[in-house]
């Protein structure tokens, strides 16, 4: 169970990573949002958001190597998946890139309810006592 926890981690942590790469360039962050950044604000607000995703996503690969963060961890990356799915879907239309993303996180969200099960699973299994 400890490997399981430790790899859905990884890899939402890796969803939640990628995205740093868009701090790079705002050609990045076009690409992979399909969308054109018409102004310089918008420039700065989408690569400090790609920066804060980043911080997020190093912090739950952290947390599948240091268990007294997975909860934490595990709580804002599924409050961060949701919080972006809500939005997507809160009414205004969005391209296929942003759908496509909203799907990576839906994906997420299983890995999220797999590692919450091994957790609970790991937390509730007797340690043998010595005799």
């Amino acid at each position: 169970m400890k490997k399981l926890l430790m790899t859905c981690l990884v890899i939402v942590g890796l969803f939640t990573f990628l995205p740093l790469f868009g701090i790079i360039s705002a050609e990045r962050i076009e690409s992979a949002y399909g969308i054109e950044l018409l102004s310089s604000d918008a420039i700065i607000l989408m690569r400090h958001r790609a920066l804060l995703l980043g911080m997020l996503g190093a912090f739950v690969i952290y947390s599948a190597f240091v268990p007294r963060y997975q909860k934490l961890a595990l709580s804002l990356v599924a409050i961060n998946m949701v919080g972006f799915i809500f939005l997507g879907m809160s009414g205004y239309p969005v391209n296929n890139a942003i759908s496509n993303l909203m799907l990576v996180d839906i994906i997420g969200l299983f890995f999220i309810a797999v590692a919450l099960f091994a957790k609970y699973q790991i937390s509730n299994t007797p340690v043998a006592q010595p005799q």
